[in-house]
């Protein structure tokens, strides 16, 4: 009886001790299992450098693209459009002047430009109109400006004309430009209370042309 006690004893612990070996048993798999998950995250983490290496590899070469292409081009188009001279002053004569009337009525138109041409209409409009052109020293031009501002031509009034411009008498128009500055004067032969810078105007600009010309035109 004592005998079956203990084997069934026996049995017992037999048995409890195959169930700790089971347990024992697990434990290393489990770590087994853990170590792998370990040994992977420096893999999951070493695509990060590569990414900035090439972040900054994109920024560097790029940067130079960038720079070259937004400082010339302003320089380009900045120095042509302030150095460019101005098509419609240049095609304007700086100075014109047209006398008109007299016994025989006829008329004649000077055009003097900065360049020095001098464009000379002989009864504009008329069966017996002619054009002719010659060319001047461009310092005389200069000069010839330089003579009527000083003159204070810009600051004469623009109509000097008489209640009654009968009869036979010459009318003269003058105008003048300079810098931005245009005027423009109109008068008659024997007109009363002129201005002397009138006159003065009209005779040394009708002696610039008459020297152009090689003729008198009176």
């Amino acid at each position: 009886m004592i005998r079956k006690q203990l084997s069934k004893l026996s049995l017992v612990i037999l048995i409890l001790v195959l169930a700790a070996c089971a347990q024992g048993g697990l434990e290393p798999e489990a770590e087994a299992d853990a170590s792998p998950t370990a040994d992977a995250s420096p893999t999951a983490t070493t695509p990060a450098p590569a990414t900035e290496a090439t972040a900054a590899t994109a920024s560097a070469t790029s940067e130079p693209d960038v720079e070259p292409s937004s400082t010339p081009s302003a320089e380009l188009t900045a120095k042509p459009s302030e150095e460019a001279p101005s098509e419609s002053d240049a095609s304007q004569p700086v100075v014109e002047y047209e006398r008109s009337g007299g016994f025989a009525g006829d008329a004649t138109q000077w055009q003097l430009y900065a360049d020095g041409t001098l464009v000379i209409n002989h009864n504009p409009g008329n069966a017996t109109a002619s054009v002719e052109e010659t060319h001047v020293d461009p310092e005389g031009v200069e000069t010839l400006l330089n003579s009527l501002q000083e003159m204070n031509f810009f600051q004469l009034d623009g109509n000097y004309m008489p209640k009654d411009s009968c009869c036979d008498r010459f009318n003269y128009v003058l105008t003048v430009r300079r810098d931005g500055q245009e005027q423009r004067i109109e008068t008659v032969g024997s007109t009363e209370d002129v201005p002397s810078e009138v006159w003065d105007s009209i005779n040394l600009v009708e002696q610039f042309f008459e020297d152009a010309a090689g003729a008198s035109i009176s």
